[in-house]
């Protein structure tokens, strides 16, 4: 049986009212010591982290907690929610049918209050004597600027939100946080021609040489060049800096640094031959993982434990939710690749 609670399973058990958003407890056949106890009372818990209620079921491998919000979602229409629930009036408490959206992640953290400190107001935030105008958008934080009134500093996070949507340029500027450095980043690296006085590559067996006076040496024995890292990559070092084995491979072939990642088309991270790489981006990289493989879902920690779904697309990683099942999470992650990736084929 599935570890995951029903929608005529969920009913069995307990009432529902749409228009509270309440829950009561059903009176179950030939058990009175819990209808005394418990039947026609609220179940669940409020947590003091966020507010929300969590509401623990019995089911055949053992006893599972939920969500309050995502249950009325089921209760109601019969089917888990496929993203994650929104309140509208950003009231936790309130899980009347009507308060609740099904949304993704990014427009739920559209409705939620941001912590706003002593401003009170959107995007502002104190910096000693001044205010501080911000704005964040698709996992991204934008600092416009420090002013000297409230009013300054919140008329310049919505002109500048608005102008990252239409200026690329502007958006770029304004970025707090740098993007992640990726395997072609090509600063302080070698060029083409030091590769070839350095190492010869065989594209055959996909090994690297070092060029001797005394002729060509294994890369992997000759000094311990190539080594294994904890991502099971090999990688070599030339003039102090370590390098991915299969972008030099492929840097060598080419003369260019890969535009996205190097992906193994046979996914044996020890096959440098030239004809086993390939130039592709993030997206189309976790595709060709193998199926035991971790592809971007995790269990949370938290008490209440949740599966969480990311992906890296476009050089930006991107969070597609936290679901009650590790099947929703998946459901997740295979939507946003048919979306983005489904030009891809391996």
């Amino acid at each position: 049986m599935s570890d995951s609670v029903d929608a005529l399973m969920l009913r069995l058990v307990l009432n529902y009212d749409p228009d509270t958003g309440e829950f009561r407890w059903r009176q179950r056949d030939n058990d009175k010591s819990f209808n005394s106890r418990h039947a026609g009372i609220a179940p669940g818990t409020m947590t003091a982290s966020h507010g929300y209620r969590s509401i623990g079921v019995t089911l055949s491998k053992g006893h599972k907690h939920y969500l309050a919000h995502r249950l009325a979602w089921l209760y109601h229409y019969g089917e888990w929610p496929k993203y994650v629930i929104d309140h509208l009036d950003r009231n936790p408490q309130n899980n009347s049918v009507t308060n609740l959206k099904d949304v993704t992640t990014a427009e739920n953290n559209k409705n939620k209050r941001q912590n706003t400190g002593e401003s009170k107001m959107k995007g502002v935030q104190r910096a000693r004597n001044k205010w501080t105008s911000t704005g964040y958008l698709n996992g991204v934080t934008y600092r416009f600027g420090n002013f000297s009134t409230i009013e300054e500093a919140s008329e310049a996070s919505k002109d500048g939100m608005n102008r990252i949507l239409i200026d690329s340029d502007f958006e770029i500027k304004n970025r707090k946080y740098k993007q992640p450095k990726t395997q072609h980043d090509p600063d302080k690296k070698i060029t083409h021609e030091e590769l070839l006085s350095y190492y010869h590559y065989d594209k055959q067996n996909g090994k690297f040489y070092r060029r001797l006076k005394t002729g060509l040496a294994n890369a992997a024995t000759h000094g311990s060049k190539a080594t294994a890292h904890k991502d099971n990559y090999s990688r070599i070092s030339i003039k102090g800096r370590r390098y991915l084995s299969h972008v030099l491979a492929w840097f060598y072939m080419t003369g260019m640094w890969p535009n996205g990642v190097i992906d193994h088309i046979d996914g044996d991270k020890n096959n440098q031959q030239f004809s086993n790489l390939r130039d592709v981006t993030y997206c189309q990289n976790a595709l060709n993982r193998k199926p035991d493989q971790n592809r971007g879902i995790r269990q949370t920690r938290n008490k209440v434990k949740r599966w969480e779904a990311r992906i890296k697309h476009e050089k930006i990683e991107h969070h597609l939710g936290t679901f009650d099942t590790r099947e929703q999470a998946v459901a997740a992650w295979q939507t946003f690749v048919d979306h983005h990736c489904a030009e891809f084929v391996r």
